[in-house]
């Protein structure tokens, strides 16, 4: 008998698709393990800021958020990259401020 007759043979035929199919069972998916209950997300530090925006003059202090999401978020304005990730946080903001959202932005350009 050779090699070609043994292929053609009933038997190989069969365990072939057999080996296949024990292959892919044994290369299945593990259960996956449920997260573990983090609990709540720790405070975040208290901290005051000058706001230095006309439109918005005095301070910002993050305790006036407390029990909120808070988002701190450092950007510069001549970057573009920057301007355009503003514009999808204040988005979020918008849609979320009412669910305890609060974004509080800090520019850092290089201005005296």
């Amino acid at each position: 008998m050779n090699f070609k007759s043994c292929l053609l043979s009933p038997v190989p035929r069969l365990l072939i698709p057999v080996a296949c199919l024990l292959l892919l069972a044994a290369c299945g998916r593990k259960p996956e393990t449920p997260p573990a209950d983090l609990g709540p997300a720790p405070a975040i530090a208290d901290f005051v800021l000058k706001n230095l925006a006309s439109e918005f003059p005095g301070e910002i202090q993050t305790a006036e958020y407390a029990g909120q999401v808070q988002l701190v978020l450092f950007f510069r304005t001549d970057d573009a990259a920057c301007r355009g990730a503003v514009a999808g946080w204040n988005g979020l903001q918008k849609e979320f401020h009412d669910r305890g959202f609060v974004l509080v932005g800090v520019v850092v350009d290089d201005r005296p």
